[in-house]
This record gives structure tokens, C-alpha cells and sequence, in this order.
């Protein structure tokens, strides 16, 4: 299979969708997270919208610094039909999906949106918040460890007390079968200590909706109704933003 250079970052490396098993689930440091006060929130780039088919595992992609493709959906073996109305060849893959939107609505600033409202609500809870892009000097490199939680090693970064990751893709799975394509959001909101890089805050996102106006019997119904699709997705990620915010509500500052 030949893949664009989005879809090769894309399934570069691959993480088990069964470390995400459950809902969206947080585990947080109350004490270490009080005792921020700066925080550097690493942007990661465009949004890139995926579609997931029938054929073998769902899996969740490490994401490769300053490629921008950060969280994308993807699978290890990716089904002819995903492709089918996207654009019919051998060498379709996940990414199809995204090059659609992309050639069709361009950027869709999804990911502008999510980071502004996530750095909101840090900005709301006390925090000074600072961005920079993955691309940015000093930042440290994630791994996914043995259990797929993403661990952060390197240098102590210098530019704020703590830096925060938003690794959380979104796109249309189906499991095959008689089954429709439905939204999915999944991927992890994690919070390092700057000095140690201990995960002082992560927030597990499994976001799943069936049965729901944007729920899709095929891949060329999805097509022929994209700028909608996609407006379900973007409305799936932007739900992520409450339960963040909830989730430092509950943080004494």
C-alpha cells in the first residue's frame, strides 16, 4: 500500500486502541497540578480526519514531531471498502478521508479551536499559559510505555513549569458487517512536570456515538454528506473540552 506523506506519519507507529478500552477517564495529581504555574501547551497542527474500517485492530498512531499529524485514527490493516467514494484505488488508505476534506474545505481549524478552548480553561483555572508547536526547542519526546500511556523523556524543559500534550484524534469507525459508519474520538489530554516529566494529569479520551444524525450506512453516504460529517467530528472533539474543564474544577488552587 503507498501512502501520501500524511498517511505514512500517520501509521508510522501504531498504539493498541485497547489501552483506551474505556470512557473518557482522568487521573490527576491534585497536588503536584496545584503547585503549577506556568504551562506550555504544545500545539499539534492540523487536524486529520480518518476513517476506519473492518479489516483487523483499531489503533491510535505515535505522533512524529513537526509533521503536524498528531492523534490521528488509523489501522494496521486497512480495508479496500474504506476507500470506496473516496477514490476508488489500491493505494487508498486511512487517510483518504482527510485529503478529501482537505482538497474540499482545506484547513478546518479543528485543532485551533480545541487548543484555544483547552488554553482557556487552564487560563480560567490561574494557570499562564504560553504555546508552541511540536516543533519547538526543549520539548521532551513521547513514547507510549509497555501498558500504551504516553511517558515523556529528555531534558528538563526550561520554558514553564509543566508542559501539556493534546494527543486526541477523531474520525468514522465501523466495525464491518451490516454496521454504519459512526464518530469516535479517542486519545489523551496529559500534563508533564517540566523538571521531572512525571504525568502529573491525564485525561483518557474514548468518545463514541451511534445512532445519532451523523451516523452514516456507507462510506459514500458519509461522502456525499461531508461538510455535515465533519461538522459531527468537530462537534465530538469540542465535547472533550467540558470534561477537561470539569476535571481542574476539581483541582484546589
Amino acid at each position: 500500500m503507498l501512502l501520501k506523506k500524511t498517511g505514512f506519519a500517520a501509521l508510522m507507529l501504531l498504539i493498541s486502541i485497547a489501552g483506551h478500552a474505556r470512557d473518557t477517564t482522568s487521573e490527576v495529581n491534585a497536588e503536584r497540578v496545584s503547585a503549577v504555574k506556568t504551562v506550555t501547551v504544545v500545539y499539534p497542527g492540523k487536524a486529520v480526519y480518518i476513517t476506519v474500517g473492518p479489516s483487523g485492530p483499531i489503533h491510535i498512531p505515535v505522533p512524529i514531531p513537526g509533521v503536524g499529524v498528531v492523534g490521528a485514527l488509523a489501522m494496521g490493516a486497512v480495508a479496500g471498502a474504506v476507500g470506496v467514494g473516496l477514490g476508488k484505488h489500491d493505494n487508498d488508505s486511512p487517510t483518504s478521508l482527510n485529503d478529501l476534506v482537505t482538497a474540499r474545505f482545506g484547513d478546518t481549524g479543528l485543532n485551533r479551536r480545541f487548543t484555544d478552548s483547552i488554553e482557556t480553561v487552564l487560563r480560567n483555572h490561574g494557570f499562564t499559559v504560553q504555546e508552541v508547536d511540536a516543533s519547538a526547542p526543549g520539548l521532551p519526546t513521547l513514547k507510549p510505555d509497555a501498558h500504551r500511556m504516553w511517558q515523556a523523556s529528555g531534558s528538563p524543559y526550561q520554558g514553564s513549569d509543566a508542559v501539556l500534550f493534546l494527543r486526541v484524534g477523531t474520525g468514522y469507525v465501523t466495525p464491518g458487517g451490516f454496521h454504519g459508519f459512526t464518530r469516535r474520538v479517542i486519545g489523551d489530554i496529559v500534563m508533564f512536570q517540566s523538571d521531572s516529566y512525571d504525568a502529573i494529569l491525564r485525561q483518557h479520551v474514548n468518545w463514541k456515538q451511534s445512532g445519532d444524525p451523523y451516523s452514516y450506512s456507507s462510506i459514500d453516504a458519509l461522502d456525499s454528506d461531508l461538510r455535515r460529517a465533519i461538522d459531527g467530528l468537530d462537534e465530538g472533539l469540542m465535547a472533550q473540552v467540558d470534561p477537561f474543564n470539569k476535571l481542574l474544577d476539581s483541582i484546589p488552587r
